[in-house]
């Protein structure tokens, strides 16, 4: 810079060449600057004349300021300031200034001040406080005498105590006496070696215990920084962890279940540790299966079956489960096995396996099966017998009948005849039949009225039987009573509905709904009302009304164009 040769400006810029260079007046007015700091700053020299460098100072340094510049003397002429000037890029330039003020004739009339750039100090200071910021740990610092002397809570953190309950005191004055005398040894001992030191703890606080980590640096021969981190959180978790590993210890070592880690390698399977029901059930020792590949562990054949699964469940990344004979120690045993997949790092690194002996349940299943089929072929001897019974009672009344000329007995012979033929082909389906407990009702009405349409002789030559049914089955309990009904109610619409040789229409409708079956027969005969016709009933109609309410339903019959019949009963019977 060109210094004029005012008195105010003595040549001093010659012996700092490097530094930063302001020439201002009592008022901290700027009255020249150098070509150094002008383009640090970058501007113009003459942009800073006339600006009061104090206006760069914050408020409590501006008094300072006036402090010193009110107490300077010839004697005492220097004090220091910093600045923080913005540039026009948009950074900051942060330079430490040493003022030295000059004197004429004893009276203060200008200073000298020369500047060092301290921006990367800055920067690198602002840094290291944003980072203590952005943890939320607290920072203390504590001398010799265990007393606190500075604290700094990081964003998040939480203040043990406000400070003014415990700076300037001592550490036995604020904590447990435990926690005091722990940590006094601690920093004794950082103050010591000069090597940082940790240490953990527990304080009780009215909303309970909180534990905390306390890290020891040393700072200088009579400070120590203290880092506290409040690890309560990683404390619980490793208690709820530590308790997580007892109860699976519990689980694994007393299960009753066989329980088996197996290690997922590039070239195959390897059992990791086995539990004691697994060595108890099998027969195998430790060291048959722990460390050892699967091939190594078991025969060949259950190897490369076990080989197999292992792959599927390892490849798909998927639970399986399955059956399997194994030969052990203990002899060929069934087992339900489950295999489930552990991932880490994106890839399945164990499987999880576990065992159930489940040879005395299959060798049941197998004797229930053996037991239930044994039963299954008895029960359809029982219907074939009944049934071949009926057919000798049948042909026995057949043989009666061919031996009398009586007509009412050869009538009430036949009739005897139609209902145990009824009853005979109710057994003849069911020993047909997979099901012993149920037949298929339309079916049966089908066959059975084509039966006694057959039976008629000439005499129902001329009438047509249709059919409109739904699909339905019936139970035991409900299909004899209701095919009884049904056999009476058809002889009656043949041997009443029509004269003799007249042609003629017989429907029967079988339809379920909500829980209760229809089953209706019409014709489009002469029409016959047993409750208005005077008489007294015959044994068919006795024996319709005693099945109905033997089925817990109801049996009408309507006359119109002829007789339709409603026999109404509930799908499942009461037995």
């Amino acid at each position: 810079m060109a210094v004029p040769t005012h008195p105010l400006r003595a040549p001093w810029s010659t012996e700092h060449p490097d530094a930063f260079l302001i020439l201002s007046d009592t008022d901290t007015a700027i009255r020249a600057v150098n070509d150094r700091y002008a383009h640090a700053l970058g501007v113009h020299a003459s942009e800073r004349v006339g600006l009061r460098w104090m206006d760069a100072l914050t408020g409590e340094e501006r008094i300072r300021v006036r402090r010193d510049i009110a107490a300077c003397t010839p004697q005492h002429a220097a004090f220091v300031t910093e600045t923080c000037d913005p540039k026009p890029d948009g950074t900051e330039l942060w330079v430490r200034w040493v003022h030295q003020g000059q004197f004429e004739n004893g009276r203060l009339v200008a200073f000298h001040s020369v500047g060092t750039d301290i921006t990367a100090r800055k920067r690198r200071e602002r840094h290291e406080v944003e980072l203590l910021e952005a943890v939320p740990d607290i920072f203390l610092r504590i001398d010799r005498e265990h007393r606190f002397q500075d604290q700094h809570v990081g964003r998040g953190g939480q203040p043990l105590l406000p400070p003014g309950e415990f700076l300037g005191k001592r550490m036995d004055e604020i904590l447990p006496f435990d926690v005091a005398r722990e940590a006094g040894i601690a920093i004794d001992r950082v103050f010591r070696t000069g090597k940082s030191t940790t240490f953990e703890y527990s304080l009780r606080f009215p909303h309970g215990t909180r534990w905390f980590e306390s890290r020891i640096f040393l700072e200088d021969q009579d400070m120590v920084t203290v880092v506290v981190r409040d690890t309560t959180a990683q404390h619980t978790m490793l208690k709820a962890l530590e308790r997580a590993r007892r109860d699976y210890a519990t689980i694994f070592e007393g299960t009753d279940e066989a329980i088996f880690l197996v290690t997922v390698e590039d070239d195959g399977f390897r059992f990791q540790r086995v539990n004691p029901a697994l060595l108890r059930r099998t027969g195998f020792g430790k060291a048959d299966l722990e460390g050892r590949r699967i091939e190594q562990a078991l025969p060949p054949d259950i190897a490369a079956f076990t080989h197999q699964r292992f792959t599927e469940c390892a490849t798909t990344d998927t639970q399986l489960r399955f059956q399997a004979e194994v030969p052990v120690p203990t002899g060929l045993r069934t087992w339900d096995v489950t295999l489930t997949p552990v991932k880490e790092a994106d890839r399945v690194r164990f499987i999880i396996g576990s065992a159930l002996d489940i040879t005395e349940k299959v060798r049941a299943e197998k004797n229930l099966i053996d037991a239930l089929r044994e039963k299954t072929v008895l029960l359809a001897e029982i219907h074939h017998r009944v049934k071949n019974n009926l057919a000798i009672v049948d042909s026995l009344l057949e043989l009666q009948k061919d031996h009398t000329d009586a007509p009412d007995i050869r009538v009430a012979l036949q009739e005897s005849q139609f209902r145990i033929k009824t009853m005979a082909l109710i057994h003849e389906m069911l020993y047909k039949n997979d099901s012993f407990s149920r037949i298929a009702f339309d079916a049966y009405i089908r066959e059975l009225g084509a039966h006694i349409h057959r039976a008629q002789g000439p005499a129902g030559g001329g009438i047509t039987l249709e059919f409109d049914t739904q699909r339905l089955e019936l139970p035991m309990t409900g299909s004899v009573p209701a095919a009884l009904a049904f056999n009476e109610i058809l002889n009656n619409a043949f041997k009443h509905a029509f004269g003799a040789g007249e042609p003629g229409r017989i429907r029967v409708i079988l339809e379920s709904h909500e829980n209760h079956v229809t089953l209706t027969i019409t014709d489009n005969g002469i029409g016959y009302d047993p409750d208005r016709n005077g008489r007294e009933e015959g044994l068919g109609i006795t024996l319709i009304r005693t099945l109905a309410e033997q089925l817990g339903g109801s049996v009408r019959w309507i006359i119109g164009d002829g007789t339709r019949v409603e026999l109404v009963f509930p799908a499942e019977p009461n037995r």
